[in-house]
């Protein structure tokens, strides 16, 4: 764009330029003169804005191209980016699965362990009793309560 407003405001200075340049030329090969004609500086115009026209389709040209080029880049990465992370979706949905299928496994293995446990255990076993010793017949170094069966002495 600045090379636009550049070019339009040496539009002006142009023209100046080009009467100079033709009377250069004229006093080189001795034509004096003092004035250009009009239809000389509207040819010289002309050519250059003909240049200046083809240089700004060049420009936008360019500019266009750059556009296009960004445009379908984002939308191609855009595209990488949901392949992507659609492909992450499915795998986490796999991987839950095969988590469903562990926890589910473990606790039927927890479960048979559990029966197990209670088929193992002695069904006609008495609950243990707690006896309360009385203070000053206990020794502090091996605790207050004992849990077990009481014996006679006799029975050892």
């Amino acid at each position: 764009m600045k090379k636009i407003f550049k070019l339009k405001s040496s539009n002006c200075v142009c023209s100046k330029q080009v009467e100079k340049e033709k009377r250069e030329l004229a006093r080189q090969y001795g034509m004096v003169r003092s004035e250009v004609s009009g239809g000389e500086i509207a040819e010289e115009l002309e050519k250059e804005r003909r240049s200046f026209q083809l240089s700004m389709c060049e420009y936008l040209i360019r500019v266009n191209e750059i556009k296009t080029k960004r445009g379908v880049d984002l939308l191609q990465n855009l595209i990488k980016h949901y392949h992507s992370h659609n492909n992450f979706l499915q795998e986490s949905l796999q991987v839950s699965c095969l988590c469903v299928q562990v926890k589910q496994r473990q606790d039927e293995e927890k479960r048979q362990l559990c029966t197990l446990r209670d088929q193992l255990r002695p069904v006609d076993s008495l609950p243990k009793q707690v006896y309360n010793m009385h203070q000053l017949l206990g020794d502090k170094q091996y605790g207050t309560e004992r849990t077990g069966f009481l014996y006679k002495k006799s029975d050892g």
